[in-house]
């Protein structure tokens, strides 16, 4: 009797220590963000009217697969993992749009730039609105983002642009860090559309 609770003390001091020791040895969670991408060369400012143009952003919209905070790698075409312990520092939608946001102030030369919901006082003209339907990469190959982006007219309620873009920058090193450097790299490239697009539009003044 005396032998056998021995080995069990033996026993459960081993599986304890074993647990232990394999909670200690866990990966430290790591957290991301999007960057904006700036550049050393001077932009063309906005003239005429176009100074006083106040341009919203968002919402950004995702896929409810990605409203989460672990980052999403494609594990093959129809499979998706989820990095437990590499998450977005901050809830993905507002990175992406604080991002664009940033890069259009840049890309426009103007601060007169507003992150939806913004309020009812802020004297906005056009509106951009878009609607993520994948923002995912393979670490070590390939990132994937695409985006359905619409210009609206605030005061006519009315929509004067609707395009897709689609962007694969590639992920550098097989690493979380250079997904997020790579997402980041596809949300200028995002930005330059829609700011090309906003340049060409006739755009008027907020009514105030």
């Amino acid at each position: 009797m005396d032998n056998r609770f021995a080995r069990f003390t033996i026993l459960l001091f081993y599986m304890t220590t074993v647990a232990l020791g394999g909670c200690a040895s866990s990966a430290p969670s790591r957290f991301y963000m999007l960057t904006s991408v700036s550049t050393s060369e001077p932009q063309q400012p906005l003239v005429g009217a176009l100074r006083e143009v106040a341009i919203g952003v968002g919402p950004v919209e995702l896929p409810s697969y990605l409203d989460r905070p672990q980052m999403a790698t494609r594990a093959g075409p129809y499979e998706i993992e989820f990095a437990e312990f590499n998450q977005w520092a901050e809830p993905l939608a507002n990175n992406v749009t604080r991002v664009l946001s940033e890069n259009l102030s840049h890309l426009l030369a103007t601060d007169r730039m507003a992150i939806y919901p913004w309020p009812r006082s802020t004297p906005v003209a056009y509106q951009v609105r878009v609607r993520m339907t994948h923002f995912e990469g393979t670490l070590g190959e390939q990132s994937r983002l695409s985006a359905q982006w619409h210009i609206i007219d605030v005061e006519e309620q009315q929509e004067l642009m609707r395009q897709t873009s689609p962007f694969q920058p590639a992920v550098e090193a097989a690493d979380y860090g250079s997904l997020a450097a790579a997402l980041s790299q596809g949300l200028g490239a995002l930005s330059q559309d829609i700011a090309a697009a906003l340049r060409a539009l006739p755009l008027q003044p907020a009514a105030r």
